[in-house]
């Protein structure tokens, strides 16, 4: 599988996938500073597990998430899951929408909530 490349990358289509986030970026958003892992998704939307990756969360929104990760990320569609010890599990799928190297060394990405996964969806399939 492909990694996304570190710099300024967009998701498929357009240049104004970007002009989009930021736009979107504009709106209400909420610090959500949590370990979430971020689960890999294969082109027919089977979860990659073995390829979990620990992010952290930056801002949330009704529409989209930000994070920052310590390596590129493998794929355009993941799972964002985490438990909260209140409320439970939790997990979302999600559409990178950018992907960054920062000046310190660290990924930051932005991605567009696409539904939330049912626990039997989101768990290690046996």
């Amino acid at each position: 599988m492909n990694d996304i490349p570190a710099e300024n990358v967009l998701a498929e289509g357009t240049e104004t996938n970007k002009d989009a986030a930021l736009i979107e970026r504009k709106r209400g958003r909420s610090p959500i500073c949590s370990r979430l892992e971020l689960i890999p998704m294969d082109s027919e939307g089977k979860l990659l597990h073995s390829e979990t990756l620990e992010v952290v969360g930056k801002d949330l929104s009704t529409a989209g998430l930000a994070f920052s990760h310590m390596r590129p990320l493998p794929s355009q569609r993941a799972a964002i899951a985490f438990t909260h010890p209140k409320t439970g599990y939790l997990a979302v799928e999600v559409k990178v929408l950018y992907s960054e190297l920062t000046a310190t060394g660290l990924y930051e990405s932005g991605c567009r909530l696409v539904r939330k996964l049912s626990a039997a969806e989101s768990q290690v399939q046996q």
